[in-house]
């Protein structure tokens, strides 16, 4: 079981084994989550105020993995300067290791059980797809991420 912090300085224990897909299926199906799961949309309407060239996009997993690569990208889209001179002068090392609001390590041993991962991913893939298929128009050539799109699982 996992913790959660209920923001008074207790903690209680929550274990997912309590609650079906149902219930974490409603939480996820809220307008606000709805809203969140929806990045098409939402870069639709940054487009219809910047130009494609001054919006850039990131993949999440790059800033654990290659910290420096990312911190490189934004520098270089914002600024004309020597991005390597900048990056040498003030980011250490240490600064791009140093983990801040991480997640706890027992609450990341958690697994999403298979029934609801199926759930999920098959509501999350009309999302994931409509995303994909923006950042396909807008930027054909470029090497950015995708979304998984959570293929079908084909049934034994």
């Amino acid at each position: 079981p996992g913790e959660f912090d209920t923001h008074n300085d207790t903690k209680e224990t929550f274990s997912s084994e309590n609650y079906d897909d149902d219930y974490f299926m409603g939480k996820l199906n809220t307008l606000t989550h709805r809203a969140r799961s929806d990045y098409a949309s939402a870069l639709s309407r940054w487009l219809k105020y910047f130009p494609k060239e001054q919006i850039l996009i990131l993949d999440y997993t790059t800033i654990a993995t290659k910290p420096r690569d990312l911190l490189s990208r934004v520098l270089k889209h914002i600024s004309k300067e020597d991005v390597e001179e900048i990056l040498q002068k003030n980011i250490t090392t240490q600064d791009l290791s140093s983990r801040i609001n991480t997640s706890n390590i027992e609450t990341s041993k958690n697994t999403i059980r298979a029934s609801l991962r199926t759930k999920m991913e098959s509501y999350l893939r009309p999302y994931a797809i409509e995303f994909n298929k923006l950042l396909q128009k807008n930027w054909p050539d470029s090497n950015n991420w995708k979304l998984c799109e959570y293929p079908l699982k084909e049934s034994s």
